[in-house]
């Protein structure tokens, strides 16, 4: 296992930004995540595995912008909400199985502009998915899970905002 922990005072940057990256750490991730947290990724620190930290979807993260969790082994499904100002969540290539939640797609998740689910055991009828409903939506990759259905398309074009969209392998 692998601890990160951090002592933010008032004399310091009210900002955070944690970048771990081509790490050979091995273990579960344990961070004590600030409030003040904006950015974080931890890339192809293989074997890191377990799963996503509940904390760090935490609505109380309302300066979290970015959460990159990619080429890891966690598991588990996907949090059922996200932290409100979030405008980028990168979880590709990890294990995580089940459905997107519908928050993912509502007013919970209103900044929300890139969301990248690829290479993970994600399954759901995109017909019925509630990642239609993310209108900051610009970039959706949902490539190489096991989503299935038709895509209508109203659907699509209610994404009005929508630049990249990649849905192969599914």
């Amino acid at each position: 296992n692998f601890s990160i922990f951090f002592t933010l005072s008032h004399t310091q940057r009210t900002t955070a930004t944690v970048h771990l990256n081509d790490f050979n750490l091995q273990g579960n991730i344990n961070i004590a995540y600030p409030t003040s947290l904006e950015h974080i990724r931890i890339s192809q620190a293989t074997p890191l595995e377990g799963t996503l930290p509940p904390q760090l979807f935490a609505a109380s993260m309302t300066n979290l912008r970015t959460i990159e969790l990619e080429f890891l082994r966690l598991s588990g499904t996907l949090p059922p909400q996200l932290p409100p100002n979030l405008q980028r969540l990168n979880l590709y290539d990890n294990r995580l199985t089940g459905a997107v939640p519908a928050a993912y797609g509502t007013a919970a998740a209103p900044a929300l502009v890139e969301l990248d689910l690829s290479s993970n055991l994600l399954s759901e009828d995109l017909a019925t998915s509630g990642v239609w409903e993310a209108r900051a939506l610009q970039r959706l990759a949902l490539l190489n899970n096991a989503f299935y259905g038709t895509l209508p398309a109203a659907k699509l074009a209610s994404l009005s905002s929508l630049q990249v969209l990649i849905l192969s392998a599914n």
